[in-house]
């Protein structure tokens, strides 16, 4: 009673009411009455002694938690001895047919070896003991108590005594373990997924100061997160997805091709463990570790109780007009410890980040955030297991707005640093979106219905660690916008749920066409194609951002050639890096350039006395020798008319050229003839073309048409 807080006064409330029946007994007459009293009596005891398996229960799951437990201790053997007092009742009141009262607290107090985690929870045999002896003994809370050394440490195994602080109110589970059929399988669940921010933080703060004993990692992974993911005893089809999809290694040694892994979070670990032992890679490895252990987990195991609570075709959601199964309470409500925490290192810290960098708050907080709470305690009160289901889907397509924004931003991060030439293997930005990508990766790889998987291609090739990232498709943000393109079309999200990365923003970046306005002389053009469209093509994602940018580019290059006498190596570079892609490498050309390849041109060598000749790369061949005419003082000035008049002039034409005339192409599918409309891949090439032939309306071709029609007097 002391230890419980069970105390009347100076006495246990078990010891005064015992001795209060033992009297009522004696002056009884009627043996009915006396064999009510007789069982009060026994009732007190029970109490007694299921504190007692309480004790120790908790005793040894704390043993458990600090890796001192051992075979034989005092306190495993004097919790045998006091359970064994009140088994047979345990035993033969227990109406579970598998009998798992009995089995767990054998296994407890079997002194013959070390106790082991129950179900991989912390504190599982402390609240299992609690939820047991409950529905068995018909005992309360009230009766038992709550064992101090427990409330010292913070435990608590009934959700019903929680409140969790959100930015926007607070959360207050509905299960309680005073239901009858509370499932002794998960009790532990809840206090261990309460836990769990705190666990992150401490993780945070220790990988940051590492250099040495990583494998302390992999052993808290093992205890405080393993049991959420890979030895979750429910799981998602999320889970299962991740499971199936091909992702690639860490090592930077492996050459193997992605790979789906039936244990892809202790594969990922344990190659980044590795990687972090070496000082070149550490910083790029603390990354990988910190956002699995907290975004990964935190998603996973959130998913895999949510969907237990609505999961009606095994029994566990039971629709009703009045109220909700005990088991999809309490598993909603370890789901919803998952995600919210303290707030911070949670999956709602998580949204709150990206919802600022986003722009996508709602006043001070995410709109992911707010609509995830939201959801939540509305599916408190849900008693249709239907629509269960749909709140359950809405939660995670708010998460994965989370994640698809952090992609993104990562994408941004990679494409800005291929464009400056600082892009590298192991980067800590590769490797956080390598981590953060991983989190969804599973959904976009099965949702996509392109057969080819373009999407986990491409996100698997941008965020391999072992490599430095090259443009995607030569576009200089192609997997910026190619990122956003791919998460709209597969995980059907809008411009507006993922807003748009302040970083592109302030760099003028835009992968949306139709939020472009063309001033020309004679009016404004505005593009028709929008990224909204659902086959909007992934491959041109980023063509046209660099088509709006080829008027700064030729304006910068003019600039340039005009001051230099050395280093003229950098023209090619630039050649190379920002205009091959629309002529050379384009990977949609026209009959114009086809034609262009096969003319015979002559030499720009001044000591070449060969015939013209037909080049397979016309431009890079011209460039080239006048480059190289340029090194010289007496043809330096010709040279740079023909640097600067190709690098403007052929460019945009052709490159022009190439997507009006993909946008026209009914020969192989592009162009679609209808009364009513025109398709995604028409509006998008018409508009890159567009956006190259009008430009700046100076440094374009409509500039040298207007240069020309002053001249021609075409005007």
């Amino acid at each position: 009673g002391a230890e419980f807080g069970t105390m009347s006064g100076s006495v246990a409330s078990a010891y005064e009411k015992i001795v209060k029946y033992l009297r009522v007994g004696q002056e009884e007459k009627d043996c009915a009455e006396l064999h009510e009293i007789y069982e009060a009596i026994e009732n007190q005891m029970r109490i007694v002694y299921s504190q007692s398996i309480i004790k120790y229960a908790f005793k040894l799951d704390k043993a458990i938690a600090a890796g001192t437990a051992s075979a034989f201790s005092d306190d495993q053997a004097e919790g045998q001895a006091l359970y064994r007092v009140i088994a047979g009742d345990i035993h033969y009141k227990d109406n579970d047919s598998a009998k798992k009262a009995t089995a767990m607290f054998n296994a407890l107090f079997d002194v013959r070896s070390a106790p082991t985690a129950h179900n991989k929870y912390t504190y599982g045999h402390y609240c299992a003991s609690i939820s047991h002896l409950k529905r068995i003994l018909r005992l309360t809370d009230a009766q038992l108590g709550t064992y101090y050394e427990a409330t010292a440490a913070g435990v608590t195994c009934d959700p019903s005594s929680v409140e969790f602080h959100t930015i926007v109110g607070s959360y207050y589970p509905s299960s309680t373990s005073d239901e009858s059929d509370f499932d002794g399988t998960f009790a532990g669940a809840f206090a261990d997924a309460v836990a769990m921010s705190q666990n992150i933080a401490h993780i945070s703060a220790e990988i940051s100061s590492f250099t040495t004993d990583w494998s302390d990692i992999t052993s808290d992974y093992t205890e405080s997160y393993k049991k959420w993911t890979e030895d979750s005893p429910t799981i998602s089809n999320e889970w299962t997805r991740l499971v199936g999809t091909p992702l690639t290694s860490v090592d930077p040694t492996s050459t193997a091709a992605a790979a789906a892994s039936p244990s892809p979070i202790s594969t990922y670990l344990d190659a980044a463990v590795a990687a972090a032992s070496t000082s070149a890679n550490r910083d790029a490895a603390k990354e990988m570790i910190e956002k699995t252990l907290w975004d990964a987990t935190l998603y996973h195991g959130s998913l895999n109780f949510l969907n237990r609570a609505q999961n009606y075709e095994d029994g566990f959601c039971v629709t009703s007009s009045s109220t909700r199964s005990a088991e999809t309470k309490l598993a909603w409500d370890i789901g919803a410890a998952l995600i919210i925490g303290d707030g911070y290192h949670s999956i709602l810290g998580r949204a709150n980040k990206r919802g600022a960098e986003f722009g996508t708050m709602s006043g001070s907080v995410a709109s992911a955030y707010e609509k995830i709470v939201k959801y939540l305690r509305v599916g408190q009160e849900e008693k249709d297991c239907a629509e269960l289901h749909e709140i359950y889907e809405a939660i995670e397509n708010q998460m994965r707005i989370v994640y698809s924004q952090s992609i993104i931003k990562y994408a941004f991060k990679l494409d800005k640093a291929i464009a400056a030439g600082t892009a590298s293997a192991f980067s800590d930005d590769q490797a956080e979106g390598q981590a953060l990508y991983r989190v969804i990766a599973g959904d976009i790889h099965y949702k996509d219905n392109d057969s080819a998987k373009k999407a986990t291609a491409m996100f698997n090739a941008l965020f391999d660690v072992r490599s430095a990232p090259t443009a995607h498709n030569k576009y200089t943000y192609g997997h910026y916008c190619a990122s956003i393109s791919h998460l709209k079309r597969i995980l059907r999200l809008t411009d507006a749920q993922l807003g748009t990365y302040y970083e592109a923003t302030a760099a003028g970046v835009t992968c949306d066409p139709s939020s472009v306005e063309f001033h020309t002389i004679v009016g404004s053009y505005y593009p028709s194609s929008t990224s909204d469209e659902s086959d909007f093509d992934g491959t041109f994602a980023g063509a046209f951002a660099d088509a709006v940018a080829m008027s700064q580019n030729i304006a910068h290059i003019s600039a340039e050639i005009s001051s230099f006498t050395t280093d003229w190596s950098d023209i090619t570079s630039d050649y190379t890096e920002s205009y091959k892609k629309w002529t050379e490498d384009s990977p949609t050309i026209s009959n114009e350039w086809t034609r262009l390849v096969g003319t015979p041109l002559t030499s720009v060598d001044p000591t070449s006395t060969a015939a013209a000749a037909a080049s397979p790369s016309p431009i890079s061949t011209y460039l080239d020798a006048a480059v190289a005419a340029a090194s010289t003082s007496a043809n330096r000035d010709a040279a740079k008319e023909m640097i600067e008049k190709t690098l403007w002039d052929a460019t945009l034409y052709h490159g022009s050229l190439n997507f009006l005339n993909r946008a026209q192409n009914y020969e192989d599918g592009f162009c679609v003839t209808s009364s009513s409309t025109r398709s995604a891949e028409t509006k998008l090439a018409w508009d890159i073309g567009a956006a190259l032939i009008i430009g700046d309306g100076y440094h374009s071709i409509l500039g040298r048409a207007n240069k020309r029609g002053a001249e021609f007097g075409t005007m």
